[in-house]
């Protein structure tokens, strides 16, 4: 399993990665249609923000939609993720808001990468990439 960093502070971002070249957050992000564009900028600038400070505690940027499954919303965009130890967020994917609650779909795909994640984690099969700033 491959993690990408995003940023890093006193908390470090990842995005979870199907090679070296591929991660689904970063590839999401990338792909927006213009008019979602600034969404996607907000999405990175709040990535960075809570690498220096910590999940924001407003409920309409940063809550809970499942067990120990978290969403981040900036305008029509979500970006699901869960915590590891050593203060490290793990984003599983992003998507364009359509429904008023979260596909349960969604949910279902972040805890079977976070399953995932961990039992990658437990057999030492992590291979963790850095993205330069400015990529």
């Amino acid at each position: 399993m491959i993690l990408v960093e995003i940023c890093r502070g006193v908390y470090k971002i990842f995005a979870l990665g199907d090679s070296p070249n591929r991660c689904q957050l970063l590839d999401f992000l990338d792909d927006l249609e213009s008019n979602l564009q600034k969404d996607g900028d907000r999405v990175l600038a709040l990535l960075k923000r809570v690498a220096r400070e910590g999940p924001p505690k407003n409920p309409d940027i940063c809550h809970q939609i499942g067990n120990k499954i978290y969403q981040f919303s900036q305008g029509r965009l979500r970006v699901i993720w869960f915590y590891d130890e050593g203060k490290m967020i793990i984003c599983t994917q992003g998507f364009i808001k359509k429904t008023p609650r979260t596909p349960q779909g969604e949910i279902s795909n972040a805890k079977l990468a976070m399953k995932s994640y961990f039992e990658a984690k437990k057999s030492g099969l992590i291979e963790i990439i850095a993205v330069e700033e400015g990529e």
